[in-house]
């Protein structure tokens, strides 16, 4: 698996414990996934606190990316269990498909992934 590193890396904040650790994508990611799509405004509100530097638009394109990350991750689950793809080929899809999260995100994103396509 490819371990992707972030460039600028963001000041800490009490919304992430391990900000100075992750990129913006991991940050948007690891909000969305907690607080679901039901609160999406909550998940670009946060974004836009912790980036006040950041444009409307690109608030929007981190949220985007993460959402699109977890859409990914469950239509790759259903494979899975259909037996279409195995592991490394699902995480491989996400890395191609979902570029510049790191690597604790595409793995928590598969096993999100994984949760949803038992339902």
């Amino acid at each position: 698996m490819h371990s992707i590193r972030a460039k600028n890396r963001p000041e800490p904040s009490d919304l992430c414990v391990r900000c100075k650790d992750m990129n913006k994508l991991d940050i948007a990611f690891k909000i969305t996934q907690e607080l679901g799509p039901p609160k999406h405004l909550e998940v670009k509100d946060k974004l836009q606190k912790m980036y006040p530097n950041l444009a409307w638009d690109e608030i929007v394109e981190l949220y985007s990316r993460a959402q699109d990350l977890l859409s990914e991750a469950g239509k790759l689950g259903f494979n899975f269990r259909d037996k279409k793809i195995d592991e490394s080929q699902a995480i491989k899809t996400l890395i191609k498909t979902c570029p510049g999260f790191s690597e604790e995100s595409y793995n928590k994103a598969w096993s999100h992934g994984l949760f949803e396509s038992m339902w």
